[in-house]
């Protein structure tokens, strides 16, 4: 599959994505805290990918959306040895209902994040995609520092290019959440119940 960045790449009009500052990265973690998240930053993707094997130590049963091979490689080799199944879900992908319900955990390697909101995007190709990411009670997205844009306008062109590709889009703000019970917020109603994004990038 195509990334994000791959399917945009030669877009003139993309600001952001070719180099992250400070002031940008600061301000995207601090709003994915302020929707209800949580976030860590790493060096590299080998130091990511080691931060989040160790979050999902107490899981069975892993659902691995958009995970490109290194990923997935390096993941299953962590999590294999501590008796964990990470499923890697594809767009030809049919788990069933029973396996999407029983994984306490999901993780995906994010198209995009956004630092006015502190969003996560995701392009999937099927609803079996949509279906893992947010059917488990935690999701944890991988995100490279270079696919943060400064401000939610930014990615109109990225999503007007994914679409002509055939590609569905998520935006992904904070952990689900409602109001709706007696105005009591309630977390994991409609979508994960906990969300942790690990970025990673040099200088971080």
């Amino acid at each position: 599959w195509l990334s994000l960045i791959q399917i945009c790449s030669k877009l003139d009009s993309l600001q952001g994505l070719g180099g992250l500052s400070k002031m940008v990265l600061q301000r995207f973690l601090e709003r994915v805290r302020e929707a209800g998240g949580s976030a860590s930053t790493h060096k590299t993707l080998p130091e990511a990918i080691n931060h989040v094997a160790d979050m999902a130590s107490k899981h069975r049963l892993i659902l691995g959306v958009r995970l490109h091979d290194y990923v997935a490689r390096n993941l299953e080799k962590r999590l294999k040895g501590r008796g964990i199944t990470l499923l890697r879900i594809t767009p030809l992908s049919s788990p069933g209902k029973s396996v999407l319900s029983g994984a306490g955990l999901s993780i995906g390697v994010a198209d995009a994040g956004v630092a006015e909101t502190g969003s996560i995007l995701y392009l999937t190709l099927s609803a079996v995609e949509e279906a893992a990411i947010f059917s488990p009670e935690t999701h944890i997205a991988i995100l490279d520092s270079h696919a943060i844009i400064p401000e939610l306008t930014g990615i109109s062109n990225l999503l007007s290019k994914a679409f002509g590709k055939g590609y569905s889009a998520y935006l992904i703000t904070g952990p689900s959440s409602t109001g709706d019970i007696e105005g009591e917020i309630i977390r994991g109603v409609h979508a994960s119940r906990f969300l942790h994004v690990a970025v990673y990038g040099e200088g971080l």
